[in-house]
């Protein structure tokens, strides 16, 4: 009898163009397999071809990956937590000598495949805070410490944002740390102040907190504090709310930020032309497109329906894009 011969394994480059082509499933399983294949995937060149939608790009990994964490069970949260804490973290808390269980890390932001972390003692007599950035691909994680002044305001009236080299910051990572409790008094201002990669090389230490004049905005406060901002080219965007009438025209509007000229501006919301179902209702969030135009979207208040709008430009406002009717999958799901 003869033995068919096992055919010959194939060569690295032609298993990463197997892979390229596949789906983000896939590519997550062969990162596994083995030290060599790991490595070539982690490079930079190929996470920017399998994550690239630009003209002609055969991108993989999906622009946006959405999960849902049961926050109606605190225990199963909690327990999430634990886990991506000694996981992910406890090996760096253990390289500094401390006990990582005397603290854990609460997630609150992310950009662009970056998180940042908040660092909390379990044990109320420790005094050890921070916060950590942590690539979860490239496996890095930098420490830099809390703001100065961060507990002056109180937490509702502070925003951080997690800017990435995508955004054009000419380093690996900026986090931003916005204080809005100016806009309730005299001075109408916020005041911002940023850490940088460069600086988190360093001792990690935060600019001095600069003040930005925001007149038009003065009695307005952020809609929803744990929305995260959204980044477009270098300009954030917050949705804010005016203190006062539900029904007024200005009772919305958002906030801009642009981070290399230091200058704050407001965008307009077409409060008059959306029904008014959507007026006083929590559910109205801000996104954005592929393409980096500024979206919102607004829950109705009778009827599982989402009405999202699309802003065409500065001097042509806002238009309606689409409707969604959630109201079929829900009730598959359910």
């Amino acid at each position: 009898s003869t033995s068919t011969a096992p055919p010959p394994p194939l060569p690295p480059d032609v298993l990463l163009e197997i892979v390229a082509r596949s789906d983000a499933v896939t590519l997550i399983r062969c990162a596994a397999c083995c030290k060599l294949l790991r490595r070539d995937i982690l490079s930079p060149a190929f996470i920017r071809r399998v994550c690239s939608h630009g003209a002609g790009g055969a991108a993989i990994v999906p622009p946006r990956l959405f999960g849902i964490l049961p926050s109606h069970d605190p225990f199963r949260a909690a327990e999430y937590r634990a886990n991506f804490s000694e996981m992910h973290l406890a090996p760096l808390l253990s390289r500094g000598g401390g006990d990582p269980r005397a603290c854990f890390y609460d997630p609150f932001t992310s950009r662009n495949g970056l998180v940042a972390l908040k660092l909390r003692p379990t044990n109320s007599r420790r005094r050890k805070s921070g916060i950590c950035v942590y690539d979860p691909m490239a496996g890095d994680r930098t420490l830099v410490p809390d703001p100065p002044g961060a507990t002056n305001s109180p937490p509702y009236y502070q925003a951080y944002v997690l800017l990435t080299a995508s955004d054009g910051i000419g380093c690996s990572f900026l986090l931003l740390m916005a204080d809005f409790a100016g806009l309730m008094d005299a001075s109408c201002s916020i005041k911002v102040q940023s850490v940088s990669s460069d600086d988190a090389g360093g001792r990690g230490k935060w600019s001095p907190a600069t003040s930005v004049s925001c007149d038009r905005s003065q009695g307005s406060y952020r809609r929803h504090s744990s929305c995260s901002a959204v980044v477009l080219d270098g300009c954030i965007h917050w949705l804010m709310v005016r203190s006062g009438d539900i029904r007024s025209d200005d009772y919305l509007h958002v906030l801009t930020y642009k981070v290399g000229a230091a200058t704050a501006g407001r965008i307009e919301l077409p409060m008059d032309r959306l029904p008014k179902s959507y007026y006083g209702d929590g559910g109205v969030r801000l996104g954005s497109t592929p393409d980096g135009r500024l979206t919102m979207l607004f829950r109705e208040t009778q009827g599982l329906k989402i009405s999202v709008w699309l802003r065409l430009s500065a001097d042509a406002g806002w238009a309606p894009h689409v409707v969604i009717d959630v109201e079929t999958p829900l009730r598959s799901l359910m």
